[in-house]
């Protein structure tokens, strides 16, 4: 059975200020990191890629994202 999400190109994961609920595992395609500063697009920070993990800190607090992630491609994901 295959658990994995898709976002298309453009689609945000998750946004700056919202509660972190999951951790996720990028199986293909690529994520942007960004906030919201300046741009309309906001500043990128880094790019997240296959076989890498975000939202992590979900495990050990209740904090809120720092960052915004959008898609730049179609990617696949685990949550």
């Amino acid at each position: 059975m295959d658990n994995s999400k898709k976002l298309k190109r453009g689609e945000i994961l998750f946004k700056e200020g919202e509660a972190q609920k999951a951790i996720y595992l990028v199986q293909s395609g690529k994520l942007a990191l960004t906030v919201p500063r300046g741009s309309a697009k906001g500043l990128e920070i880094t790019t997240i890629g296959p076989s890498q993990v975000l939202g992590e800190a979900s495990l050990f607090s209740t904090a809120r994202h720092e960052f915004t992630v959008e898609a730049l491609q179609e990617t696949k994901y685990l949550e």
